[in-house]
């Protein structure tokens, strides 16, 4: 599985400040590629963009407001942070970075306290962060198997997962795969 980012990396012949972005939907192994590739490939700088999301957050003050409480103009600054904070990052470091994870606000996927599935379509604009990258990575998953993982993680963290919740969440996977793939 990893032999496409070895030949990408043990050859970087790009000047592009990010070498590769790693995407697709819930549980397609997007954080365990990018662990993998960590552990092995010490050169680079290393970013699930989950990250990046809770930096913003915290930066804007959007602490303890639900995911789906959110309006499109509060999605709109948060998307406007994680560019700022994400351009910042890449201007600070002398090092090549390689990210995964989503680089969109819609769809997603909200798992509240209180074990309720949420899924945010967006009532505007799908906001994209600005990677610059040539190398994009998306990774393939149906999305029984992604809605399953999603569940699996859940009940990990001690959360469950209805029946009703799991056909959003498959519905959700499928927006995520035709916008991921566009």
């Amino acid at each position: 599985m990893l032999y496409k980012y070895k030949r990408l990396l043990e050859n970087v012949t790009n000047s592009n400040k990010v070498i590769c972005h790693i995407t697709g939907p819930s549980g397609a192994g997007k954080t365990t590629i990018l662990g993998m590739l960590k552990s092995k490939y010490t050169q680079f700088e290393y970013m699930d963009l989950d990250d990046l999301e809770k930096m913003a957050t915290e930066s804007i003050k959007y602490i303890g407001i639900k995911r789906y409480q959110y309006t499109d103009d509060m999605y709109k600054k948060l998307h406007l942070e994680k560019q700022r904070i994400f351009n910042k990052l890449l201007n600070k470091s002398n090092k090549q970075w390689i990210l995964a994870g989503h680089h969109t606000e819609y769809p997603r996927i909200y798992h509240s306290a209180d074990s309720k599935v949420h899924i945010i379509n967006g009532d505007g604009k799908n906001y994209w962060l600005d990677i610059p990258t040539d190398n994009r990575f998306f990774l393939e998953i149906s999305p029984e198997l992604s809605t399953q993982r999603f569940k699996s993680r859940s009940e990990k963290n001690g959360k469950s997962v209805s029946k009703d919740d799991m056909k959003l969440l498959k519905i959700n996977a499928i927006n995520v795969i035709k916008l991921f793939k566009k």
